[in-house]
């Protein structure tokens, strides 16, 4: 078992959610997991606990591949670090943006 990361996106599944009825967001996602599908299954029972239901996943890879082409910040290895201390999913800020009615769920 190791690091995964990936980009969510979510929308709001209720009131009151992580983000507001009116806007969707992407995230990027870290969790300890064997395989991309367990990443995926995961960050979505985290991402459902802060009342935001994922749409979509993409970008997964495992963490050392990830740093084999990228630099990563310090805040954002430490994520990683917490990741894999913990077993627990973190992620990143939430880069929000407007839904219309053809981005809203149906």
């Amino acid at each position: 078992m190791g690091v995964w990361i990936g980009i969510a996106e979510v929308r709001p599944s209720h009131a009151g959610a992580t983000i507001p009825q009116a806007r969707g967001a992407f995230v990027k996602m870290l969790a300890c997991a064997e395989s991309a599908a367990g990443f995926v299954e995961a960050c979505s029972r985290a991402l459902q606990q802060l009342g935001l239901h994922p749409i979509d996943f993409t970008e997964m890879m495992t963490w050392a591949t990830f740093t084999s082409t990228t630099t990563p910040t310090d805040e954002f290895k430490e994520l990683a670090r917490a990741a894999a201390t913990t077993g627990s999913v973190r992620y990143d800020d939430f880069m929000t943006f407007p839904l219309d009615e053809a981005d809203e769920p149906k």
